[in-house]
């Protein structure tokens, strides 16, 4: 976690990539994380979507300020360029003979998680999240379970273990769990099925 330090103004940090490039950055401690990163973008050319900045050891998050994160005069910032989140991706089905003989969980309610899936300005526990492009259904991580899910409802806050599916990783996008299996719901028994022929891709430019 974080161990937050007082106030104290202008400070001078140092952004070191893991190429040990660096750019020496004078800014005030009571910024924001995302402006950290704007004022990165424009030194750096790399993308805000681009960067994790990590600081002893931990990621540095965008709705924080830098003092309440532990940043302070003189730090060490690491910058980590990650690709950025797939504008489209989409949740499937395999329904090749090859998963014929795997074991079927009756009810199972695969369909109503096997969509295609846009990327939006929206974000949930520092990523993005995704809305269906046909419904209200929505793909985004939970932090609390380390997990991505997909619910029938924008507003998140309401939900516990309701959704439709979830697929285990703390990755940064969904982009980057491709070949990971999902776990589906039974609306015969409400209850969670790994299924090893449901999997995430990312969908080429259409």
């Amino acid at each position: 976690g974080y161990t937050p330090v007082p106030k104290s103004g202008k400070i001078s940090v140092e952004v070191m990539t893991m190429s040990g490039d660096t750019i020496a950055l004078d800014v005030d401690d009571s910024i924001l994380g995302i402006d950290l990163k704007s004022k990165i973008e424009t030194g750096k050319d790399i993308k805000i979507n681009e960067q994790r900045l990590l600081s002893r050891g931990v990621e540095l998050v965008d709705y924080l300020p830098l003092h309440s994160m532990g940043v302070e005069n003189c730090n060490v910032i690491y910058l980590v360029r990650v690709p950025p989140p797939p504008e489209l991706v989409e949740i499937k089905e395999n329904t090749s003979q090859e998963t014929e003989n795997l074991p079927k969980q009756s009810g199972l309610c695969t369909s109503t998680i096997t969509k295609k899936f846009s990327l939006t300005d929206k974000k949930k526990d520092g990523r993005p999240m995704y809305k269906a492009t046909n419904g209200e259904t929505w793909l985004y991580y939970q932090e609390v379970r380390q997990r991505w899910v997909v619910a029938d409802t924008g507003s998140w806050d309401s939900y516990a273990d309701n959704s439709w599916g979830y697929c285990l990783g703390d990755c940064l996008h969904p982009g980057q769990l491709e070949g990971l299996p999902w776990h589906v719901t039974s609306h015969s028994d409400w209850k969670y099925y790994e299924c090893a022929d449901v999997f995430i891709a990312v969908v080429a430019d259409e």
